[in-house]
């Protein structure tokens, strides 16, 4: 292997795949769900009724835990703007 193919797998294996977003996108919500607002609770049952596959590409992985947060994180974000 060389340098730059093992830089990959160490990326690839401290990522958090697609899969394990979806496993893990109840307990953001969650977590959101415990800090907000009551008026906000609406928003909250938005992103829970979503599908997390729905979420993000098949292909898609993010690089930590915090950047998937985000990701929920932004989306709460948004329901809350309109």
């Amino acid at each position: 292997m060389t340098g730059k193919e093992e830089n990959l797998s160490d990326i690839k294996n401290k990522a958090l795949l697609r899969s394990e977003f979806v496993i893990r996108y109840p307990g953001y919500i969650s977590q959101l769900e415990a800090v907000v607002k009551l008026e906000h609770l609406p928003a909250i049952e938005k992103l829970r009724a979503l599908d997390p596959h729905d979420v993000v590409r098949p292909e898609h992985y993010f690089n930590s835990e915090a950047e998937a947060v985000g990701v929920v994180f932004r989306m709460f974000l948004r329901q809350i703007s309109k």
